[in-house]
């Protein structure tokens, strides 16, 4: 069944401990908690949640564990026992009263992430690397190691169809690029399609020493525009640019399957 949201009850309970009364304004978590755009996330992710069974788990909640999860590089089991001991982790997930209760079984993380997918897990870095930079804790010339981080869900794909992806990305970089007025030392705009032909040709005759050799090429322009594109990036990029960026740099990590 679908999540309800998070609901904050104005009357107090008694002998519970109201969370906004014990945690500082100027923690960290306090802050990011108010500047990620949680509505968004519900709204994107709701719909991958059927309408029948028992109610599913807020998504702020489960969205905030993930969160959590990535940022201290803990297991899903660690995350959950940990969040029942820190009144900032339980503020930022939304919850109103502290409790020592566990928020779910730590198999709810791993289902949320299933459900979500990896252009949910995308979604969220965006919201977050967006919010960092709005609040000045993320600059622009630090985004590459954001960007390189993202790269944890990886996914193999087959030669021929790397081609096709690095072109792809080597195309809309460029094309982000030159929106956000950065002048680019090389596009490849004119060898960068050439190669994609070739190793299309090379697959289809065989020829693979060939074709890998061309597929090398295209990585190597496609990393050259990335670096240049975070050597020269000065002001807060656009989401679609941050996700250009990510894909980008994930398809440069992705190993051979074939």
């Amino acid at each position: 069944m679908k999540p309800k949201p998070t609901i904050q009850t104005p009357q107090k309970h008694l002998f519970q401990i109201e969370l906004i009364d014990i945690v500082s304004p100027r923690h960290e978590l306090v802050k990011l908690a108010k500047l990620i755009d949680w509505q968004r996330l519900e709204i994107e992710f709701k719909q991958h949640y059927g309408d029948k069974g028992a109610d599913a788990k807020p998504i702020r909640l489960l969205a905030g564990l993930e969160y959590l999860k990535q940022i201290h590089k803990l297991s899903d089991e660690n995350t959950v026992a940990m969040w029942c001991e820190n009144p900032y982790w339980q503020y930022f997930c939304g919850m109103q009263f502290f409790t020592h209760e566990p928020p779910c079984d730590p198999s709810s993380m791993t289902r949320f992430r299933k459900r979500i997918g990896e252009d949910g897990v995308e979604l969220m870095l965006s919201l977050t690397v967006d919010a960092g930079l709005k609040s000045n804790t993320i600059k622009p010339s630090s985004l590459r190691e954001v960007v390189v981080d993202s790269t944890v869900m990886e996914k193999n794909i087959a030669h021929p169809t790397d081609s096709k992806l690095l072109e792809k990305c080597r195309n809309k970089l460029v094309g982000f690029a030159k929106q956000a007025c950065i002048v680019l030392r090389q596009s490849y705009e004119r060898v960068g399609p050439k190669a994609a032909q070739k190793v299309a040709s090379y697959a289809h005759a065989k020829q693979f020493k060939r074709m890998k050799k061309t597929l090398k090429k295209q990585k190597n322009y496609l990393r050259r525009v990335i670096k240049d594109i975070l050597r020269k990036i000065t002001e807060q990029p656009s989401q679609a640019f941050i996700h250009a960026l990510q894909q980008a740099e994930r398809l440069l990590k992705q190993e051979k399957t074939s």
